[in-house]
């Protein structure tokens, strides 16, 4: 299953996706983020048909968690001086 990003956080991620996984459904995920290739497991806690999926992570490394937190950061700064 392949899914856009729109959200994404340190506890989770929401992707776009027309064909989203039950809500309850677990995942494993795997995605690029800033040169890194992050995985993780999660469960699905909203699906949206044609829409996309609320995704808490319930399985990923501290490494992981941290190239999220420094990724949204960084966003989140350049956001505040724009």
């Amino acid at each position: 299953m392949r899914g856009k990003s729109l959200n994404l956080s340190e506890n989770g991620i929401f992707l776009e996706t027309s064909l989203p996984a039950d809500a309850g459904a677990r995942l494993r995920l795997r995605f690029e983020l800033d040169g890194r290739r992050i995985q993780a497991e999660g469960v699905v806690v909203r699906s949206s048909h044609g829409m996309g999926m609320g995704i808490e992570f319930t399985r990923i490394s501290e490494d992981h968690k941290s190239v999220i937190r420094n990724a949204v950061d960084c966003l989140a700064g350049e956001l505040a001086h724009a």
